[in-house]
């Protein structure tokens, strides 16, 4: 058979994700590049189980870089929807959100549907496809039970072979981080994140899988040009607890005040530890309040 290449999580969008040292045109010359990367792979289809785009309703010059990377290709690029793909995360919406664009395009793109059997976003139940060796899915599947977070709904991949039998590859998406997991000679690989958007995957390499004859191969893509940048949440962090102390100290004031002003200087007066410059920045902050 030809190639089969897998990509998902593509997560297209116009804003720089905050752990990018990137000014917005190159963030979008980034994108531009992969895209380019995955559809320049000309000896075989694309299959992509959701979340093409970041946001349901896109930005025009994002779609129109997605749409002219399409129209380069000769063989089919199959699409699925995902949560982030869908005004509403609802399937009923298709036309309102920027991928039901998608069948009226002049390019080789068709829905899933012409290429396997897939599991449409937040249902169980499977829609028939072309080819019932493959299996698609949009949803949230780690590789173990310890993967999972505490307070996260997913499911393990095991359990996703166990309930849909029969399919020697399942291919989903929306877990960003890159998986394989075989077991009897069955496969559910999990490409995660197409670039990287927050910091928690900062060590990962972004990977698309190559199915032919010969097995599975992991294709890494272009490495990032810049440093993945986790500053915003040490000032989260510092912000955060900037606020606790305030709440702390004024839970320990006798008398607190509805008024913000009142509160600021209960707070300048009661700690002592304060630095010269927070209490000029407090003083300059009341004087601002107060025009």
């Amino acid at each position: 058979m030809n190639p089969i290449y897998v990509a998902d999580d593509l997560h297209l969008r116009d804003s720089v994700p905050r752990c990018r040292s990137l000014t917005r045109q190159e963030w979008y010359d980034h994108q531009q590049e992969r895209l380019h990367w995955l559809f320049s792979h000309d000896d075989g289809p694309v299959v992509i189980p959701g979340d093409i785009f970041h946001r349901a309703v896109t930005d025009p010059l994002i779609f129109t870089m997605f749409a002219e990377e399409l129209r380069q290709r000769k063989l089919p690029v199959y699409y699925m929807p995902g949560n982030h793909d869908l005004v509403n995360h609802d399937h009923g919406l298709f036309k309102a959100s920027t991928i039901g664009i998608l069948p009226y395009l002049e390019a080789n793109v068709l829905p899933m549907t012409e290429f396997c059997d897939h599991v449409p976003f937040g249902q169980t139940e499977v829609v028939k496809g072309r080819n019932s060796n493959f299996l698609c899915l949009h949803q949230l599947i780690f590789d173990s039970d310890a993967a999972i977070p505490p307070g996260v709904h997913g499911a393990t991949a095991e359990s996703i072979l166990t309930h849909y039998p029969g399919y020697k590859y399942i291919l989903t998406g929306d877990n960003h981080k890159h998986f394989v997991y075989e077991k009897d000679g069955r496969q559910l690989l999990n490409p995660g994140c197409f670039t990287i958007q927050d910091v928690e995957y900062k060590d990962v390499q972004p990977s698309i899988f190559k199915i032919s004859d010969s097995g599975v191969e992991e294709l890494p893509l272009p490495p990032n040009t810049d440093v993945i940048d986790d500053s915003y949440i040490v000032q989260k962090k510092e912000g955060e607890e900037r606020r606790g102390a305030l709440v702390e100290t004024l839970k320990n004031v006798e008398e607190t005040s509805f008024n913000f002003e009142e509160n600021v200087k209960t707070y300048i007066q009661v700690t002592p530890t304060l630095r010269p410059g927070a209490v000029k920045m407090a003083e300059s902050m009341l004087e601002q309040v107060r025009r």
